[in-house]
């Protein structure tokens, strides 16, 4: 199955996913975050949209207790910003998403994060995503050395996700029934 159909069934499956299941994912999701994320300080997270797990939760315990970073789409780059507040400083960004107002939050080198939550709509147990098909993240987390960490249902999982040469690999995968370790590929 190519990437456009894998993103095609992946939204399906994800759309179908009830009410009561995200609140619970949520929940276990935070839960994991929370032991896997204690040794990190910088901490970047993002504003769900549509059908992922909300990060509601999640953004308001890293705000709390870490340093919350948030991406922005910057022409075709992603630039990351550290934000003062959870409920201000955000402008209608790329794509209509909520995104932190550089002139409000402060503008952080990807070399400073310690850990990135990563969106996606496809994932597999050995680290590899398709995202929505800009390759923001790939592009943005190329050469970052902080931890990758995919959030998603597990219902998102799928046995093995074709790989393009520029796609980057998790190190985990972190879904509300278990926390997957990756690991790493070599590419021939």
């Amino acid at each position: 199955m190519d990437k456009k159909c894998l993103r095609s069934r992946a939204k399906e499956v994800r759309e179908s996913v009830s009410k009561d299941y995200r609140l619970y994912s949520q929940e276990a999701i935070l839960y994991t975050l929370k032991s896997l994320l204690q040794k990190y300080q910088n901490v970047s997270s993002y504003i769900s949209i549509q059908t992922e797990i909300s990060t509601h939760l999640i953004n308001e315990w890293i705000f709390l207790e870490k340093k919350l970073i948030l991406p922005k789409v910057n022409e075709d780059e992603l630039e990351f910003y550290q934000v003062n507040s959870l409920h201000e400083g955000y402008v209608q960004g790329a794509f209509n998403l909520r995104e932190p107002n550089p002139t409000e939050a402060t503008l952080i080198s990807s070399d400073h994060v310690d850990a990135f939550l990563i969106p996606g709509l496809v994932f597999d147990r050995e680290g590899h995503r398709i995202g929505y098909g800009k390759g923001y993240y790939d592009k943005a987390l190329k050469n970052a050395v902080g931890v990758k960490i995919g959030v998603a249902f597990e219902c998102q999982l799928f046995e093995q996700v074709i790989q393009d040469e520029h796609d980057i690999q998790l190190d985990y995968v972190v879904t509300e029934k278990k926390l997957y370790k990756c690991k790493k590929t070599s590419r021939s």
